[in-house]
């Protein structure tokens, strides 16, 4: 199972409602049979009100796709790291 890590970034206006303008910084992976969570980081969010908080998201099927290709994919972790 799969999730987004995401942050934040600013609040804007549509239509006179307030919305949130959310960054993506990661991956949030559970194995469905053991339910250990691994995390995939790939930037932190460099903002003055940054305080090491973010929330976790199912993944929305009707966003973008990644502009830098298809995505990473899991296969599973090895138990041992490798060398």
């Amino acid at each position: 199972m799969r999730f987004d890590i995401k942050f934040p970034a600013r609040t804007y206006k549509v239509q006179g409602v307030d919305k949130t303008y959310w960054t993506t910084h990661g991956t949030l992976w559970v194995d469905e049979k053991t339910r250990k969570m691994t995390i995939q980081l790939d930037s932190l969010p460099l903002y003055k009100e940054f305080t090491g908080k973010m929330w976790v998201f199912e993944p929305d099927i009707n966003s973008p796709t990644n502009k830098f290709g298809d995505g990473a994919t899991y296969d599973g972790l090895p138990d041992e790291p490798q060398f």
